[in-house]
């Protein structure tokens, strides 16, 4: 039997770890550590194989590592596991700046292992058939692309809402559009408190498409959007309403000529949602160590670090 080590048991940690033991309970045997004692963790439960003494773990038996601790430990974590060779699963974003991460590009080199960044969205079913549909629109016939991706809270200290909410979005982005060039000019506004940014909005053109990706733990409600015009119809997705339109228009409108109008659109309108459980999907992915679906995970995720950075560091005057 295999063994994963899940470092960190956290929210997302016990997710994992439920995840894992739902789907291959017989395959898998899973060991826990957190720094915490199990009486004091509130996703501790008795089934688990849990170690809170980083002194009691041994590394080399290990077949699978899973880093789901505060973004600022990543690298710590990674430099400690690299050199045993075994591949490495990071719940987003694989470091907290881009600096940090072409230090693990290089122990991912230097070790010849595989790291997988936890974008759990380019692994959900809608957002798959969303980039089908993008693949069959010419690029001259986009019109605006926006993300939107609010919840109330929680603040936290240890990130910053580009890191937790926003690096989704732009992951997303770069899966839609691989060809999108990294060098873009863009225009943000940002809400800093407490040194860290709590909500932020970017805009962007590329090839003539407008661009927009907003993010903020300052708002009333969850949701989750994603919302695509261009000359032949529209794509709307919302994760909360469970919500996925794709919608064409009629073949006598004609965009150059006529306003955009609710009568355009052909008659029916059918919910293509697919109800989708990602992150079992993206944890299957990572067990099967396809270096393939690892690269592509990996190139995605230098891309999102990239341009969060330039976020991170844009001057507003």
């Amino acid at each position: 039997m295999k063994k994963i080590l899940i470092i960190g048991f956290g929210y997302w940690g016990s997710r994992i770890f439920k995840t894992i033991s739902k789907i291959y309970s017989q395959k898998y045997k899973i060991i826990v550590f957190d720094s915490l004692p199990s009486n004091k963790n509130q996703y501790y439960n008795k089934n688990v194989d849990y170690v809170n003494n980083y002194q009691d773990l041994n590394f080399s038996v290990i077949d699978y590592f899973v880093i789901s601790t505060s973004i600022s430990s990543h690298l710590f974590f990674i430099k400690k596991l690299a050199k045993y060779k075994k591949p490495i699963f990071v719940e987003k974003t694989l470091t907290n700046s881009y600096k940090n991460f072409l230090e693990v590009e290089k122990l991912k080199k230097k070790y010849s292992i595989l790291i997988f960044t936890g974008y759990v969205y380019l692994y959900n079913k809608n957002i798959k058939s969303i980039k089908t549909n993008i693949n069959k629109i010419k690029n001259k016939d986009f019109l605006q692309i926006r993300f939107e991706r609010f919840n109330l809270g929680p603040i936290r200290k240890d990130t910053s809402v580009l890191n937790d909410l926003l690096s989704h979005d732009v992951a997303i982005l770069f899966y839609f559009f691989p060809n999108l060039k990294l060098n873009f000019n863009f225009k943000c506004m940002k809400f800093t408190m407490n040194k860290n940014i709590d909500s932020v909005r970017v805009d962007f053109n590329f090839k003539n498409i407008n661009f927009t990706l907003s993010a903020s733990w300052l708002y009333p409600r969850k949701e989750r959007k994603i919302s695509i015009i261009h000359k032949k119809g529209l794509i709307f997705f919302s994760e909360n309403e469970q919500i996925l339109h794709i919608n064409k228009f009629n073949k006598k409108f004609d965009y150059n000529k006529m306003l955009y109008n609710v009568d355009n659109f052909k008659k029916t309108e059918k919910n293509q949602f697919i109800k989708s459980n990602s992150l079992e999907d993206e944890l299957k992915i990572f067990l099967k160590q396809n270096k393939k679906d690892f690269e592509e995970n990996f190139k995605v995720s230098k891309k999102v670090e990239k341009i969060l950075d330039r976020i991170n560091n844009f001057k507003i005057i």
